[in-house]
């Protein structure tokens, strides 16, 4: 039987030729009434939106290719950014939209394809997430701030990692009494909004191809301007892990997130993206500087009618974690390359907390389904069978 996609359509519906102050009005409408996540448009496609992660049409009006590709060069600001899509480049950017109460931020992807731009804009939250109302685990806050080292969020896409960062950072920047500086591909959740007089040292946000030439560039300011935090934003090649690397054994606290199924998977992620020769010693650098992995996934929520009146995310947050402390650290050095994924699999169980521990906690309370329990449980035994 054939599945029919769901619709939440917009009301006045788009009017061709598209222009960017109706898509602007879409894009306010998704966020602030239908609290979308991502808003995607497809030439010869309605416009998609998706809402605690179910994707919905929300346009009658298909949108061509022209309209698309004059809504890369509205959004982007100028023709420039369509050639380079035009020539192969995908494209990151921040888009602002002002609106009257400040403004409502979207990270911007634009990738070419078979049928033209494809745009996805990623809205970001309006005010900084708090780290408090995160529901953490006290073993995990005692983790997150280390004098120096890596600390790592891994996490499919859309799973909530650079917002928790984000939490991370702002409760640094009011309470750590260290500076902050990033580097990012584009600046996402705006620091400066945090006033002067809040905060408890200096914040400075750099991104990259706007304000810096590139990542290897934006790593050597960070000695001359005396870094103790830093934020390499998405570690995703192997320029930016390059960055990351680069950035730690200046000896700061640096920050970053990568894409990867669970904790140990995040190790054998960053180290694949190296040639073969120089996997040894990228992973040494790696086991040296490690001080935590937090693996986050969103998994839908049960709510109340009440809960759903009052605007709770129909997704919550499960955490696997493991802090790398000297004793670990001093066993992985000692651990060979191919002997990584089951011996951190084992530290996580035994020191760490498994994602299936905070999925059952999580159950008990009657957050989220026994589906999505039994779902959590049957990979993790899958993945300890593969041990």
């Amino acid at each position: 039987m054939q599945i029919l996609p769901d619709r939440l359509l917009y009301p006045p519906d788009l009017m061709p030729p598209v222009s960017k102050e109706q898509c602007d009005r879409l894009l306010l409408w998704a966020v602030n009434e239908q609290r979308a996540s991502d808003i995607d448009f497809i030439s010869d496609d309605p416009v998609w939106i998706q809402v605690d992660g179910q994707w919905f049409l929300c346009t009658e009006l298909a949108l061509s290719m022209a309209e698309l590709n004059f809504l890369v060069e509205s959004f982007a600001g100028g023709a420039q950014q369509l050639g380079r899509i035009q020539g192969g480049k995908s494209v990151d950017f921040a888009y602002v939209l002002k609106v009257r109460e400040g403004f409502i931020r979207f990270r911007v992807n634009v990738t070419n394809t078979n049928k033209g731009p494809h745009i996805v804009m990623r809205a970001l939250p309006q005010d900084l997430p708090l780290l408090e109302k995160m529901m953490l685990e006290p073993k995990l806050l005692g983790a997150l701030y280390p004098p120096n080292g890596l600390i790592v969020v891994s996490g499919v896409m859309g799973s909530g990692k650079s917002t928790f960062l984000a939490a991370v950072l702002r409760k640094a920047i009011i309470e750590k009494g260290r500076q902050v500086l990033t580097l990012e591909e584009p600046i996402e959740f705006d620091f400066t909004t945090i006033p002067y007089e809040q905060r408890s040292a200096p914040i400075c946000q750099s991104g990259i191809t706007q304000h810096i030439t590139s990542w290897a560039d934006g790593v050597r300011t960070m000695t001359r301007r005396k870094a103790e935090i830093v934020l390499v934003g998405e570690a995703r090649d192997r320029e930016t892990l390059e960055a990351m690397l680069g950035t730690v054994e200046t000896g700061v606290t640096a920050y970053c997130t990568v894409h990867a199924m669970d904790v140990p998977q995040t190790v054998t992620r960053i180290v694949n993206v190296f040639d073969e020769q120089e996997k040894s010693a990228i992973s040494a650098t790696l086991k040296a500087s490690l001080r935590l992995i937090i693996h986050q996934r969103l998994v839908p929520r049960i709510r109340t009618e009440h809960d759903i009146k009052a605007g709770v995310p129909g997704r919550i947050a499960l955490r696997e974690f493991l802090e790398f402390d000297e004793g670990v650290r001093r066993k992985l050095y000692r651990t060979a390359y191919g002997d990584l994924i089951p011996t951190i699999r084992d530290m996580v169980t035994k020191l760490g907390q498994p994602l299936v521990y905070d999925a059952e906690i999580k159950h008990k309370a009657g957050l989220i389904s026994d589906e999505t329990l039994e779902a959590i449980q049957h990979e993790q035994k899958s993945a300890s069978e593969t041990i």
